[in-house]
């Protein structure tokens, strides 16, 4: 069995470079229009389900990338959330960079130091979430199937981690999550492998 997970498309929060997290903020048209890219992207690849996160922007993405897979039933799926980052969702991401004080800054500078601020997730729990979603998902283990994951790029860190086993100071350490960019994962022989990190299809990276 392999999982595919994509990275939703733009948002205005991406374009304006705030950080997101749980903010339910949808795709713009550039962000739409990447997902119709991404969508000959992987025509090649027959999916036999697709879980996207509860955020719209997810959802977007997966029926815009599947359009041409009709069959392909898509699922919401709570557990593949974004990471929240609680009363900082909207800061700008350059002032967060900058500025040593701010609660997120050391989530992008200094993981293995992070405090969540208020209503907001650490890098341990995601990650202990992400190894939760390895373990329900195996369950389906078939040597046949592909998995279409529309996600979001703190929780494919998460996934990341978690198949790796690696301490949070390696959070940010793992190649960028692109606007639809893909991770692929295989479950062979009871165990999780990772394939392929963050590929760039829309700028013709090729996927396995």
């Amino acid at each position: 069995m392999k999982l595919y997970f994509m990275r939703h498309g733009m948002t205005d929060w991406n374009l304006e470079d705030k950080i997101q997290g749980q903010a339910d903020i949808p795709l713009n048209d550039f962000g739409k229009n990447q997902a119709e890219q991404a969508s000959l992207a992987i025509s090649n690849i027959n999916f036999d389900k697709c879980y996207y996160s509860p955020l719209i922007r997810t959802k977007e993405t997966a029926l815009r990338a599947l359009k041409g897979q009709k069959n392909c039933p898509l699922f919401k799926y709570d557990r593949v959330i974004e990471i929240s980052y609680g009363v900082c969702e909207g800061d700008f991401i350059p002032d967060i960079r900058k500025n040593p004080h701010h609660p997120l800054h050391n989530y992008l500078m200094n993981p293995e130091f992070f405090i969540p601020p208020e209503r907001g997730e650490s890098i341990p729990s995601i990650v202990k979430r992400a190894q939760i979603f390895l373990d329900e998902i195996k369950n389906e283990a078939d040597g046949n199937k592909n998995i279409l994951i529309v996600s979001h790029g703190g929780f494919i860190r998460a996934v990341i981690m978690a198949v790796q086993k690696l301490p949070p100071q390696f959070f940010r350490k793992t190649r960028e999550q692109k606007n639809c960019a893909v991770t692929v994962f295989e479950f062979k022989d009871g165990k999780w492998k990772l394939l392929q990190d963050a590929v760039d299809i829309l700028a013709g990276e090729k996927l396995q």
